[in-house]
Formats: structure tokens, C-alpha cells, sequence
């Protein structure tokens, strides 16, 4: 259909296929298509080589060759589901790019229907409306929606598997993607698609349902291949995908199918598809024209469909196959003209890709000048699309990702020597990933609700105006309403940002300036920025004092620090203290502590496996903080209307799911002592009691219990709390939206300060949720920690910190334990995060 919205033909390829099978009514005796077996789920790793590539003696069906049609109420879609008004009127607004009318009639069908199958046709439609509308995190739970019906009605989920893989992607979690793609694909083996039938299919639901997720996981294996530059293997799996769609077009195109129906989605993916393939084959043959044939089809395609977005893509393509091969003028010839083409339509989203892609040409032709500026212009467009305005998924077509885009900024600061550029760089990269984690979801709930509902509510509105702007034709003035748009944006959120800076941080970029935090630093203070890079590289620091700041390179490269952490867990594992104390020795001399100059107290802004160094381990005699930004120092937070000294958590009742921690009870009650505050252990240690105990704020929350990371989705981090019936998580993601107003927590408990070091090197965990609850600092543990060792760390940390010193309570705790002979891995657990000062 020619109104197909620009954002969907993006997604087509990805987490569209809708109508990948069509309702066939073929003459003959009706017979079961033959399904694969379905292997037993195990782990697995994906093929190097796709077991499947469809029927390949089938002619080949032209991309061109289908017409395509859209759902009315009564109609029977590609699963032989009758269409209800709810469904048509879903189908209907998704097709107009009206993703809040989708939503809103697939609840209302919701309302009116149990049947399970119409049910997984609307969840469906849900998980791609959301992948529409740029919400990556919303379509993985959304898959979830999925694959409980997918169960209910197959007793399996490979649809909802793929699903969620693609939605992984959007989210940057690419080994996640690959292990729920890999599932799927052993799962299913060698079958294909039957290109010939002796009758209408039976089973169509369970027949459709398998080739969906087959094309989806291949389809997503490609364009994970093709980003990471593996383009052979991108090429073998495109080639598969290729061959799995032509076998649906060649059953749609035979005499025998009239009346088969599929969606325009059908045509989006394969184009997309032959477009990566095309760009792959130049690649690998090192010839321009070995996939032209490819690129032309599929840019015929898109301008059949006057998709601005489409043809914008081709041209990335392009772009990155001359590059490739050398051809560097042709390269930015091409993404110069992509980026005209997507500014014309107003898909800002997509011109910093192609900005991006420009620089690189520019810089490959060194032109580092008109580099410098394209990739300036490619991060203005990504703070434009932050936050719920992104789509990820747009990284996988292009081959830029933010992340690489800022790295390109930090070496021309270093090689400028513009220490002042570096700052706001690493800055600006920071903010954006935390954004963009957090994407939609619901934070600091009742915090100026009337501003953040405007923010949000313009948030969709410049979406839906990205998508009208994309459509076919575009719409008249469609520029200057998205602009004048996203002006009334930057205007709201100036005004929370005066209000609530630590909520305003959730939804737009602030990035402060280098003086500003040097003026803030005190003397014999420091402030250690890790600098990212590519893995072989030195780490490089930005230290900074109020004197000066400088760049250090320390002796470790990036990979080396990963190797020496990951050896100090499994010295830690395995109780060896002098292992133990020679790995955190080489960290100290690689990161050239003794070179810093800090004498009174280091304030530390890690990257990559920085995250997991356990300072107080290292032969540090000053307190050392971790921070999640360098503004953080300039951070004023919201005001706590303190109505308790302490709300303090200690062995909940786990109803047998996890081991009582008796140490913990011990613990709480002596903290408890200090503050004069009675604990919450054993079964009244429920979430409802201890919001109780805060209540509008405490200068202390303490907590000694378990706490688990999830490193597939950080926000899932949690601490374990008492519940009616099995223990409550309280995780990141709640915390998020309904925060503990405190100012100094204690995390006493496993795991809690890890995290996941993110796109743009930000870090999502527990910590950071803490942060906007109020927080001033935030004490967490790297591993799992004993029982005595912590009672006596905590005993003398609140003996302390209650006057308001956190850094000296911290060091005091550390040194405690190390005097008693005690090994690193006891007395270096806790990490310090925050301010060292109340």
C-alpha cells in the first residue's frame, strides 16, 4: 500500500513480517503442511552457516510481483482469525502511523474477547506498533505478551523468541539477541517453508507461526552480521532469508492461491533484506556491480511505495560498500545524497546515520575538518532523537552506532588537545545512553506530573510528525511543526530542569562545562575519567584538578583491564587471597595510581570494565567515589523533607526461594542501634513497610539482603523483599518509577553494585536508580560478601557516616578490615558511589 508509513518500512525487515505466510485456499483435499520437530530448548549458539535457504530450485518471484491489502472487520487474516471491528480498527490506525489509536483498540479488543488466537494477533500487532513508535524495552515486554499465548496455543514460543531478540537488538543487547535467535533456529533445524500443497493447510496457525519466527531470526542474524562488519556471514544469512521470502512469494504468485492476501510488511522486509544482501556481495567480491542488481531492486522498491525512508537506506548502502572498496568520493557522494533525501522528509532519526556515515568518508579522504563537522551534525540529530524519539534498530541498517559516533568526536579532542570538547563529549555520551535505557518508562512518579505529562506528550507528537513527514509525498509543512515542536520541547524541559534537574536528566541531555566542575574540585582532589576506546587501545584517563587537567594514558589497553578483572572474580570465587592481592596489584600499577595526584580524595567516572574495580581493594589511602557523570559534582538534588533517621531492612522472610541470612538480622539490629531506629527483619521487611518507614525521607536506608543483577536488562536488578506469599523484587525499574526518597543508602547485600556498562559507556544497575530518589551517596558491593566481615565494615561506616563524612566513614570501614588481616575480597567489596560529604 502506497501510505505505508516510513518508520514501519524501517522495522519491516526487523519485527514486521506481518502476513509473511499468506491465508491459502487452494483447491484439493485439506491436509496438514508438514512442521519441523521441534528440538528440545537448550542453549545453543547461532550456525555459522544457516540451516535452511529455502527451496532453490523455485524461478525467481520479482520483489514487485504482489499486490498487498489491508484487514477490514469480517475479513479472515493470515491465520485464518476473523477480523473483529477492534482488530480492523487496529489494523487500520496502524496503517495511517496512528500508534496511540493501535494501542488503544487492541485494549479495547482486549476487553471484549478471550479467544486466545485474536488475542495473539492483537499482541503481535502490539509488539510492532511499539517497535513503530521507537520503544525497544516496551516491544520486549510486549514479546513476553507474546510468547504466554504463543505457549497457551502451541506450547512452545519461538515467534515471541524472535520477537524478543529483534527487540534486544533495538536495545543494544546484542549477545541476548543472538541466544534467543540461536534458540530459534536450532529449534527449527533445516525445515523451510512447503512450496507445493495437495490441499488447504490445516494447521495454518502452527504452520505460519514457525516461518514467522524462521524469517524473523534469520533476518535479525543478517543484520547483526552486517553491523559488526562480518559480511560474509552476513551475505549466507541474507542469501537464506532471501530464499525463505521467495518461497512465499512463489505460493502467493501460484494460479492455484486467489485469494491469498499479505501485507505490504512482506514487501518492506524483503527489500530491506536484498538490500543488505546486495551491499554484502559488493563487499565480499570487492566489486560495486556484484550487488547492484540487489540495491537497484530493492530502491525500486521503496520508490514504488514513495518511501522516502527506503530510498534513504539504499543509499547507506551505498555509501558503506564504496567505502569498503575504497571509493571514498562515491562514499560521500552517497550519504550525502541520503541525507538530502531524509531531511527533505523530515526523518531526522535517520540523518545523523548518514551524517555519521559522511563523516567517515570525509575522514577516510582526509578531509578531518568536514569530518569533524558531519559527525557534529550526527550528534546534534542523536540529542534530537534521544530518549523515546529513538529507534535503535536504525543501527543495525546503518553500521554507526551512537557509541562510535562519540568515539570519533573523543580522538579529534585528543588530537586537538581540546580537553574542554573532550569533557563535553564524554559527557553528552553519557546522558544520551542513560536516556535511552530508561527510554519510556515511567519515572519519578508524582514528581511535577503536569510538566512531565506535557514532555511526554510532545514526545509522541514529534514522533507521529516523523512518521507524517515520512509518508509517501510527505505533508506540507510537516518541517516547520516538527521544529516548532521540538522548541516547545526544549523550553518545558529548561523549566523542569530548574525544578527537578535529577528528573529533567531522564528525558533530555544537560551536559556542564569542564571549569565548572574544576571550580567545584577542592584542593588535593581529582577527578579520573575513563576515556573510552577501541578494545586493544591504552585506557586513557581525563584527570582533572582545580588546577589543570590533562590526558594520561595508563599501562593497561581496555582488554587487558577486562582480562584482570575477570581474573579477580575468579580469585574472589575461589577465596585465594594472594591471587587476589597480585591481580589487584597489576590493576594499580596499570591505571598509574600514584600518577594521578590526588592525596585527599579521587572522584572516579569509569569506562567499560572500570565499573568493576573494587577501589577500596587498591592501595589507595584517601576515600574513592564512583560517579555516573562528571556534572554529577555539580548535581543539586531534590530536597528530602527528612521525617525518620533511618529505614533499615534486615533478612526477609524468603519463603524458602532463597537461604536466610541470619548475619543480615545481626546486622540490622546493631545498625539499627546507631540510629536509633527499629529494623524491619523477617516478615515485616515487605515493600509496603519500608516505603512506610521512609515516608517522605530518612538520612539513611540501609539494606541487608540479597540483591541479584541481571545482566540481560539491568533495570531487573533488584533487592529481595519480604511478600504475602513468595519474596518481593524490588528492582531498578521500580525504583525508577516510585523512588526511596533517602539521603545516604547502604546496599548490604550480593551483587548489588553491579551493573551493565551500556552504548554511550553509561551504566544501569541499582545504584543509579537510587540517585533519583535523592540520594547524596550510595554504598553497593561488587560480590557476594560474608557475613561477620560485613557486620564489622558496616559497624564502623555508620559509626561514622552519621556525622555526615560518607568518604572517611568508607576508608575508616576498609581499613578496619584490612588491619585485621582480612583479604581483599572482604574488606574491598563495598564501592563508594557519589558524594564523599552529606
Amino acid at each position: 500500500m502506497a501510505d505505508s508509513s516510513n518508520r514501519r518500512r524501517l522495522l519491516a525487515s526487523l519485527s514486521g513480517f506481518a502476513g509473511v505466510v499468506a491465508l491459502l485456499l487452494l483447491s484439493g483435499c485439506p491436509a496438514p503442511v508438514p512442521l519441523p520437530e521441534i528440538a528440545p530448548e537448550q542453549e545453543a549458539t547461532v550456525p555459522s552457516d544457516p540451516p535452511a535457504h529455502g527451496n532453490t530450485t523455485l524461478r525467481r518471484v520479482p520483489l514487485d510481483a504482489i499486490k498487498f491489502t489491508v484487514y477490514q472487520a469480517g475479513d479472515h487474516n493470515e491465520v485464518g482469525v476473523t477480523v473483529t471491528p477492534e482488530l480492523a480498527a487496529a489494523y487500520a490506525a496502524y496503517d495511517r502511523h496512528d500508534i496511540d489509536a493501535v494501542l488503544a483498540a487492541i485494549d479495547a479488543l482486549r476487553a471484549k474477547t478471550s479467544d486466545a488466537k485474536t488475542l495473539f494477533a492483537a499482541a503481535g500487532l502490539r509488539y510492532d506498533a511499539l517497535n513503530m513508535l521507537g520503544r525497544p524495552a516496551d516491544a520486549e515486554a510486549a514479546a513476553e505478551d507474546v510468547a504466554a499465548l504463543e505457549r497457551r496455543l502451541l506450547g512452545r514460543d519461538l515467534l515471541a523468541r524472535s520477537m524478543r531478540g529483534l527487540a534486544r537488538m533495538g536495545l543494544s543487547d546484542y549477545n541476548s539477541a543472538l541466544s534467543d535467535f540461536a534458540r530459534v533456529i536450532r529449534g527449527i533445524g533445516g525445515w523451510s517453508m512447503p512450496t507445493s500443497f495437495s490441499g488447504p493447510p490445516t494447521n495454518i496457525f502452527e504452520f505460519k507461526s514457525v516461518a514467522e519466527a524462521q524469517m524473523r531470526a534469520y533476518g535479525g542474524v543478517a543484520w547483526l552480521h552486517f553491523m559488526r562488519k562480518n559480511y560474509g556471514a552476513a551475505l549466507r544469512w541474507a542469501e537464506a532469508t532471501e530464499g525463505l521470502f521467495n518461497d512465499v512469494y512463489y505460493v502467493l504468485t501460484l494460479p492455484y492461491c486467489f485469494g491469498c492476501k499479505a501485507h505490504v510488511g512482506l514487501g518492506e522486509g524483503r527489500a530491506y533484506n536484498l538490500a543488505a544482501l546486495g551491499a554484502a556481495r559488493s563487499i565480499v567480491r570487492q566489486d560495486p556491480l556484484a550487488g547492484a542488481g540487489e540495491l537497484e531492486a530493492a530502491r525500486r522498491f521503496f520508490a514504488s511505495i514513495h518511501s522516502s525512508h527506503g530510498l534513504a537506506v539504499i543509499q547507506a548502502y551505498r555509501s558503506m560498500v564504496a567505502q569498503e572498496l575504497g571509493h571514498l568520493k562515491d562514499a560521500e557522494r552517497f550519504a550525502q545524497e541520503g541525507e538530502r533525501i531524509a531531511a527533505a522528509a523530515g526523518l531526522g532519526d535517520v540523518v545523523w546515520h548518514l551524517a555519521a556515515e559522511r563523516g567517515k568518508a570525509l575522514l577516510a579522504l582526509g578531509r578531518k575538518d568536514e569530518a569533524e563537522m558531519a559527525f557534529r551534525s550526527a550528534q546534534n540529530g542523536i540529542e534530537l532523537a534521544s530518549g523515546a524519539l529513538a529507534s535503535e534498530s536504525a543501527k543495525i541498517r546503518f553500521g554507526t552506532g551512537k557509541e562510535e559516533v562519540a568515539r570519533h568526536l573523543i580522538r579529534f579532542d585528543l588530537e586537538k588537545g581540546d580537553r574542554a570538547a573532550l569533557f563535553r563529549d564524554l559527557e553528552r555520551a553519557r546522558a544520551r545512553a542513560f536516556i535511552d535505557m530508561l527510554g519510556d518508562r515511567p519515572v519519578g512518579r508524582g514528581r511535577q506530573p503536569a510538566l512531565v505529562s506535557a514532555i511526554r506528550d510532545l514526545d509522541r507528537q514529534i514522533l507521529r510528525q516523523r512518521l507524517l513527514n515520512g509518508a509517501p509525498g510527505g505533508v506540507a509543512g510537516g518541517a516547520a511543526r516538527e521544529a516548532a515542536l521540538v522548541e516547545k520541547r526544549a523550553h518545558l524541559v529548561s523549566k523542569l530542569r530548574a525544578l527537578d534537574p535529577e528528573l529533567a536528566d531522564t528525558l533530555s541531555v544537560a551536559v556542564v562545562e569542564l571549569k565548572d566542575v574544576q571550580a567545584r574540585l577542592g584542593a588535593g582532589e581529582i577527578l579520573a575519567y575513563g576515556i573510552p576506546g577501541e578494545a586493544e587501545e591504552p585506557l586513557r584517563l581525563l584527570l582533572v584538578s582545580a588546577e589543570r587537567s590533562r590526558v594520561m594514558d595508563t599501562d593497561l589497553t581496555h582488554t587487558g583491564l577486562s582480562r584482570l578483572v575477570a581474573e579477580l572474580a575468579d580469585a574472589v570465587e575461589r577465596v585465594d587471597a594472594q591471587r587476589q592481592k597480585t591481580i589487584l596489584a597489576g590493576i594499580g600499577q596499570g591505571l598509574k595510581l600514584g600518577a594521578w595526584g590526588a592525596f585527599r580524595a579521587a572522584y572516579v567516572v569509569p569506562s567499560g570494565a572500570m565499573h568493576f574495580v573494587p577501589w577500596g581493594a587498591l592501595d589507595v589511602s584517601y576515600p574513592v567515589a564512583v560517579l555516573p557523570t562528571g556534572g554529577w559534582l555539580l548535581r543539586t538534588p531534590i530536597s528530602i523533607r527528612v521525617t525518620g533517621a533511618a529505614a533499615i531492612v534486615g533478612d526477609p522472610d524468603f519463603r524458602g526461594a532463597f537461604n536466610q541470612l541470619i548475619g543480615a538480622r545481626r546486622e540490622a539490629v546493631e545498625v539499627g542501634k546507631v540510629y536509633r531506629a527499629e529494623p524491619l527483619v523477617g516478615r515485616a521487611a515487605t515493600e509496603d513497610a519500608l516505603r512506610g518507614q521512609v515516608g517522605a525521607g530518612v538520612n539513611v536506608l540501609h539494606l541487608a539482603t540479597h540483591g541479584f543483577f541481571d545482566a540481560a536488562k539491568p533495570l531487573a536488578s533488584a533487592v529481595v523483599l519480604s511478600g504475602p506469599d513468595q519474596p518481593t523484587m524490588l528492582t531498578a525499574a521500580k525504583l525508577f518509577e516510585s523512588p526511596l526518597p533517602a539521603k545516604l543508602v547502604v546496599l548490604s547485600a550480593c551483587e548489588t553494585g553491579v551493573g551493565k556498562a551500556i552504548a554511550g559507556d553509561d551504566f544501569l544497575g541499582l545504584p543509579r536508580s537510587l540517585y533519583l530518589g535523592g540520594a547524596l551517596a550510595v554504598v553497593s558491593s561488587l560480590w557476594p560478601v560474608e557475613d561477620a566481615s560485613t557486620k564489622a565494615f558496616m559497624e564502623t561506616f555508620h559509626a561514622q557516616a552519621k556525622h555526615g563524612d560518607y568518604g572517611a566513614a568508607w576508608l575508616a570501614a576498609r581499613d578496619r578490615l584490612r588491619a585485621a588481616g582480612l583479604p581483599p575480597s572482604f574488606y574491598g567489596a563495598f564501592v563508594l558511589g557519589g558524594a564523599l560529604r552529606g
